[in-house]
């Protein structure tokens, strides 16, 4: 009922179902503490323009479930859900530490984090949420040894680079974001069909677009368009980068692209 109400936008209601659903047996204490915890962080982050009184209400809620969760996770760590309970309050208290700026989530994203590697050291994503923490802090060289352990657990080349070039974007490192998460498609499987995205590249190439590295996007844009799966390139991918060639004042070039695009989309002969 709770779930049903936030998504209908009845948030009055979905945080007294929400109350309601621990009056449920106390052997039912911790999954209905994890359940409603993941239901009130949806909410939450469903619309971010909330206005800051309704975020402030969302936040509080959250952090009186987080609490009743944490303390059944450490008191009854049930097989099933304890790791998975771990995880899920370090993303909690990650996302209360970017509404709030309060660094004391951190500092329980942190308590938490060693908690779940204390238990299960051998678990990848605790390692990726460590390292994601890590670049938080300012503390990058900790964070990527993370990464590396991550890696070196699950051999997972593209999830590296993409949780690494996640954290360099969230931290301004533009340049170096671009060209790790750059590679983590060149290394997974994102130019498989149906894997292809294009909000993906128009981020990559939003990071290139802040440093004005225009040489740069040039290059991933033509990488893209030779590496996509489908049968035609979206024709957008050849107006973007005609857009980048203007810029470098390479009108050859542009001149070229117009042409393969009409050999691809003839009846874009006469816009064009």
């Amino acid at each position: 009922a709770a779930h049903k109400d936030f998504g209908e936008g009845k948030a009055d209601s979905g945080f007294y179902h929400g109350e309601k659903a621990f009056e449920a047996p106390s052997f039912l204490r911790h999954e209905t503490a994890y359940y409603v915890s993941e239901i009130v962080f949806g909410a939450a982050r469903l619309d971010s323009n909330q206005e800051k009184q309704t975020q402030e209400r969302f936040s509080a809620k959250l952090r009186e479930a987080a609490e009743r969760l944490e303390e059944t996770t450490k008191k009854e760590k049930p097989e099933v859900l304890h790791m998975r309970s771990y995880l899920f309050l370090a993303q909690i208290y990650q996302y209360l530490h970017i509404v709030s700026g309060d660094s004391q989530y951190l500092e329980r994203e942190e308590s938490i984090l060693g908690e779940a590697l204390r238990l299960n050291p051998g678990f990848p994503h605790a390692y990726r949420l460590a390292g994601k923490m890590r670049f938080t802090q300012g503390r990058d060289e900790e964070g990527l040894i993370f990464y590396s352990k991550a890696h070196e657990l699950d051999h997972d080349a593209a999830k590296f680079y993409e949780w690494w070039g996640n954290s360099l974007a969230e931290t301004g490192q533009n340049a170096k974001a671009a060209e790790a998460l750059r590679k983590s498609l060149i290394v997974g499987d994102f130019y498989a069909k149906g894997n292809f995205d294009l909000s993906l590249i128009w981020r990559i190439a939003d990071l290139y677009e802040r440093n004005k590295n225009y040489y740069a996007m040039a290059g991933f844009y033509e990488e893209v368009i030779r590496r996509q799966p489908n049968e035609k390139p979206d024709p957008q991918l050849y107006a973007s980068l005609s857009t980048v060639y203007r810029i470098l004042h390479n009108n050859e070039r542009v001149k070229e692209l117009t042409e393969e695009l009409i050999d691809y989309y003839p009846e874009f002969r006469e816009k064009a």
